[in-house]
């Protein structure tokens, strides 16, 4: 048995001698020839070439939950818009080659950080971006020859958080969420410019907001 390592794309070749130490006639009963030859070194020469590593570096797959991606001018480039109450999303990506390698970068920080941890597939949770503005998130894939490498870029818009109104101050299960602070600007919001007057309640975190409208003043 032989064995040697060819790096991608290159070719060798190899010579094997094969001696036959038994009189050959022993072994093929139709042999004919003159014994002598049967003894004589027979001699096999083995072409053996590896393919080039593949420079496929095709998506499979591309998706956010929380948002439906649409394609903005080539297959590079996608755009999609999340809800004012998205705080993170979910990235699904899949290279199309078996052997390609998918890494997601987001907020200036790479998901594996290292090329070869990264397999043709993956999903990771980032953070979306701040309610009113826009992120972008970029897919990038290394090919089989780990030389050849295409980018895909997602951005990403979050709405706006309403002015005044329930939007900012509940979450998605419709109860105050606990972090949420009225500044003076929300206030006068939500009170608008005819208020004469202003009543302020203390509220106990977690009140549903269907609770809270039913609430009157005394």
């Amino acid at each position: 048995m032989i064995e040697q390592t060819l790096d991608s794309g290159d070719s060798n070749k190899f010579t094997v001698k094969i001696t036959v130490t038994s009189p050959f006639w022993k072994l093929c009963p139709t042999y004919n020839g003159d014994d002598a030859d049967a003894n004589q070194p027979k001699i096999y020469t083995i072409n053996v070439t590896r393919d080039a590593a593949d420079t496929n570096t095709d998506l499979n797959s591309l998706s956010i939950p929380q948002t439906a991606l649409t394609v903005d001018g080539d297959s590079t480039i996608y755009a999609g818009t999340v809800a004012s109450n998205v705080e993170t999303l979910n990235i699904n990506a899949a290279a199309a080659h078996p052997h390609a390698r998918v890494q997601i970068k987001s907020n200036n920080t790479t998901y594996p950080a290292d090329l070869k941890d990264a397999t043709n597939s993956i999903s990771e949770e980032v953070a979306a971006p701040n309610a009113g503005s826009s992120g972008e998130i970029t897919v990038k894939v290394t090919a089989e020859d780990d030389l050849t490498t295409k980018d895909y870029k997602t951005t990403i818009v979050r709405d706006a958080a309403a002015a005044g109104g329930d939007a900012p101050l509940y979450n998605a299960s419709g109860a105050l969420k606990r972090r949420e602070v009225m500044s003076p600007a929300m206030i006068a919001a939500a009170v608008g410019a005819r208020a004469r007057s202003l009543l302020l309640a203390a509220v106990r975190c977690g009140t549903p907001a269907a609770a809270l409208a039913a609430r009157k003043p005394p």
